[in-house]
């Protein structure tokens, strides 16, 4: 899980252990609170398959991601291992956080909707959308949340505008859904986006520091 897989075949391979023996190992380590299960938003937890599960500490997250099994390495690379060996890798790793600090700020900066879900991954046949919620009127909030060191590219939100078509959802009062699309960035955007952000009244982005301004004035 810490090395990236989500899905039970795939944490069931990564981890070398025959199937037969892995409920064992997922009861326990849910009962501990070490791990815990998610579903896409929208989807009903108690039918639904399309489980994942996520190491609930971030603290152990990082220990497994890193530390453990690498004690070798890290002496070999001596003073330079977090240069080599972790800084590389902390933008994929930091994602999962940042994209939860964008979950909580979307109804800061969604003023205009009452949401009736905290937003939520959704997920669906190879497809990915970051931050899904639905509002009690025709309007469904879609976005994407990326960590990055580049800006964030048009071909972001063209996948977006994609994805969303596929999202299974009506809204409350019946008939077709419209959509409210958002880009969250660590490293602002590019060009093309602002500029489309400029001429459509159903998008907007939020860079680092709106995200972390929004968190702090909740507190």
């Amino acid at each position: 899980m810490a090395s990236g897989n989500h899905s039970r075949n795939e944490i069931v391979q990564g981890a070398g252990i025959e199937s037969t023996n892995m409920s064992y190992y997922f009861d326990r380590l849910e009962t501990l609170r070490i791990i815990e299960k998610h579903h896409p938003e929208l989807a009903d937890p108690a039918r639904s398959k399309r489980t994942r599960y996520r190491i609930r500490d971030p603290v152990f997250r990082f220990y497994f991601r890193f530390l453990y099994g690498r004690e070798g390495k890290y002496k070999l690379y001596g003073e330079n291992a977090y240069a080599d060996l972790i800084e590389p890798e902390l933008p994929d790793f930091v994602s999962d956080t940042f994209e939860s600090l964008c979950h909580q700020a979307v109804p800061a900066f969604r003023v205009d909707y009452q949401l009736t879900e905290m937003p939520n991954q959704w997920w669906y046949k190879g497809r990915e959308v970051d931050i899904v919620a639905p509002t009690d009127e025709a309007t469904l909030i879609a976005g994407e949340a990326k960590f990055t060191s580049a800006p964030l590219g048009y071909d972001v939100l063209s996948d977006l505008e994609d994805d969303v078509e596929h999202i299974d959802w009506t809204p409350p009062g019946g008939g077709e859904p419209t959509y409210e699309l958002a880009l969250f960035s660590r490293s602002g955007f590019k060009h093309s986006v602002e500029e489309a952000a400029n001429e459509r009244d159903d998008l907007r982005f939020f860079d680092l520091s709106d995200i972390v301004a929004v968190l702090e004035d909740d507190e």
